[in-house]
């Protein structure tokens, strides 16, 4: 026994629990040096920096911007559509009057009687196509110029590219 107790005590032998799962090398081993950074480095990651923070700030200005432009939208859309039911036509005369006055008043400011007439008529005008857009004729005449642009420019297609 007492054999035993020498062998497992030998150096040439190791014991189960003292071996790793990985194999270790034996190789060389480098470190790298800390330097301080140079001047260059500094002004570098302070310039650096500064942008990093100048972007952030920009990102969360283009984010309360963006809510409430979407708020604002949401809101705009919500009272159009309010101002488009059938049964609500007081306000829609008051959408008329308001933007005929304020043609009038633009108009007032910009010269005689004939702007101010012209104005007062182009702003009822916008205000009824605002309350009434399935019966403006403004989208009649895009149309109609949508279709004739389209109908020139296979024309002038057909021509260059020698069909009929």
């Amino acid at each position: 026994m007492s054999g035993e107790s020498e062998c497992s005590s030998s150096g040439g032998q190791v014991r189960l629990d003292d071996l790793s799962f990985y194999s270790s090398s034996s190789g060389p081993a480098y470190t790298l040096d800390r330097k301080e950074p140079g001047m260059v480095q500094e002004n570098v990651k302070v310039v650096r920096e500064g942008l990093l923070e100048g972007v952030t700030l920009m990102r969360q200005a283009k984010e309360a911007v963006n809510h409430i432009v979407d708020t604002g939208i949401a809101h705009s859309s919500a009272a159009h559509y309010q101002l488009l039911e059938e049964d609500n036509l007081p306000a829609r005369v008051g959408v008329i009057a308001a933007t005929g006055l304020v043609g009038l008043v633009v108009g007032s400011l910009r010269g005689r009687l004939v702007k101010r007439v012209v104005y007062t008529m182009v702003g009822v005008g916008a205000g009824a196509a605002v309350c009434y857009p399935e019966q403006c004729p403004v989208r009649e005449a895009g149309e109609m110029v949508y279709q004739e642009g389209r109908k020139n420019a296979m024309v002038a297609y057909n021509y260059v590219a020698g069909g009929e």
